[in-house]
């Protein structure tokens, strides 16, 4: 899921490319709610796993991902109607998934590795 994750994240961050505005926003709306669902089953089963394996930070970890989505849907919401899209709602837009996979992927889920240890759960994860 990790993978999806990033690689939806990549098409938005190559998107910002886009000069027209209406092309991006028609853009980035298609590629957000594709990220939106991605992170839901992402999040429900990253918690599943780390649940049933006991993971003392799994509170923790939750409100990491409900501020992760809160933060993106501001910066989108802000894209969706505004007539025009400034480099910085293009840098915030760089910011939050460089953040969110330097950060969260591979510093929070990292701390956490060894709650994952069900390999059959987390093939695709």
């Amino acid at each position: 899921m990790h993978k999806l994750l990033l690689e939806t994240a990549q098409q938005a961050v190559d998107s910002l490319n886009i000069e027209d505005h209406e092309i991006l926003r028609t853009k980035l709306t298609e590629i957000v709610d594709t990220y939106d669902l991605l992170t839901y089953k992402h999040i429900e089963k990253e918690e599943c796993i780390l649940a049933t394996n006991k993971c003392p930070n799994l509170a923790t970890h939750h409100e990491m991902h409900l501020k992760g989505l809160k933060v993106l849907r501001k910066i989108f919401h802000k894209l969706l109607v505004s007539t025009t899209i400034t480099y910085e709602d293009k840098e915030k837009i760089y910011k939050y998934f460089h953040d969110w996979r330097c950060y969260h992927v591979i510093q929070d889920d990292m701390a956490d590795f060894e709650y994952f240890r069900d390999k059959n759960q987390t093939d695709n994860f």
